[in-house]
């Protein structure tokens, strides 16, 4: 397994790691791709084609760079566009807007408030000194 170190989730460090450091003999390559600028993110998936896409959330912290929420949210969703065949999205319910999204892809969900239905929700969270406990509702069961 690699993934990139620290924070480095910038177009080129992103373009950097994968083409230096994703020897064929991984199994698993982590990315995190950054919007800092409008297009990163699609720039990005271009070069990776994942075969899995998390969307945890789209916030409007990089609006400088992208002008409008919707070009933001356009650009963070973008990753869909270039997924492998069969590839799947894990996405984030709570975020209304993601949720109201037409992915091309799978779907996997998660949530914690939605109303809508979710593939796994987070249940009775607490905070236990240093740990965060939870239990997880999904298909089969729940697991804590």
């Amino acid at each position: 397994m690699f993934f990139n170190p620290n924070n480095t989730n910038t177009v080129h460090k992103t373009a950097n790691h994968f083409f230096y450091n994703n020897k064929k003999d991984n199994d698993i390559y982590i990315q995190e791709c950054g919007a800092g600028n409008k297009g990163s993110v699609r720039f990005a998936a271009s070069i990776l084609q994942p075969d899995i896409f998390i969307l945890t959330n789209v916030y409007e912290h990089h609006l400088q760079a992208y002008h409008t929420y919707e070009n933001l949210f356009e650009d963070k969703t973008s990753a869909d566009d270039y997924l492998k065949e069969g590839g799947v999205i894990i996405t984030n319910y709570d975020d209304e807007a993601i949720a109201a999204h037409q992915f091309k892809h799978k779907v996997i969900t998660f949530g914690i408030t939605t109303d809508k239905e979710v593939d796994y929700r987070a249940t009775n969270i607490v905070q236990n000194r240093e740990m965060l406990e939870f239990d997880v509702e999904h298909k089969v069961g729940v697991t804590h």
